[in-house]
């Protein structure tokens, strides 16, 4: 991981960038997701499909990501871009593993511009430091299946595993969660540069 960050792979689009994409495609990565980072308490039953897999672990609110046709790129378009008839909203489709508000681990397919009609971007987002292992072994078991992805804010995860990240000290008082959000950072003291 601190190797893919330092060798300037996510500054390249086309290393998580795809021109179509599918439902079948977002459950191929779920199988892999899923195969890789099984908890303890957790059985991955390989012979299981990805679809299979994503009713088991997701959390249920697919915004009618289960109902369209898996296999046609059309669909899976219209459905990201909010035109499919059977497009809802309100629940949490990219919510692949279970967790609170700030502790689910999110495989996330959107457009790179809110309105460019062309593209997807596939992201792996698991900010609580508590998912990280997981959130990091899928991202290195899809990248070495030779599939697009990226993951959210990698220059952190980095500083993280090398032990150079901040710390905030936070009142006992006051409540840790979202904590990191008292705390501000700009891009440039993230980038490792060369």
């Amino acid at each position: 991981m601190i190797n893919l960050v330092e060798s300037s792979y996510f500054s390249r689009n086309e290393h998580y960038t795809v021109s179509s994409f599918t439902a079948a495609g977002f459950f191929e990565y779920c199988k892999i997701a899923y195969a890789v980072s099984a908890q303890e308490h957790e059985s991955i039953d390989a012979s299981l499909s990805g679809r299979e897999l994503y009713k088991r672990f997701a959390d249920n609110r697919h915004e009618g990501l289960l109902d369209i046709d898996e296999t046609s790129e059309e669909e899976f378009a219209d459905w990201i871009d909010g035109r499919h008839q059977l497009k809802t909203t309100g629940g949490h489709p990219w919510e692949i593993k279970r967790g609170g508000n700030t502790t689910h681990i999110n495989l996330a397919v959107y457009r790179p511009q809110y309105n460019q009609k062309e593209g997807f971007i596939i992201e792996l987002q698991g900010a609580a430091i508590n998912r990280m292992v997981e959130t990091i072994q899928m991202f290195l078991a899809i990248h070495e299946a030779g599939l697009p992805i990226t993951i959210s804010d990698p220059f952190n995860i980095r500083k993280r595993l090398l032990a150079q990240d901040n710390i905030g000290i936070v009142p006992e008082y006051l409540s840790l969660h979202r904590a990191n959000e008292r705390y501000q950072y700009s891009r440039a003291t993230l980038d490792p540069g060369p």
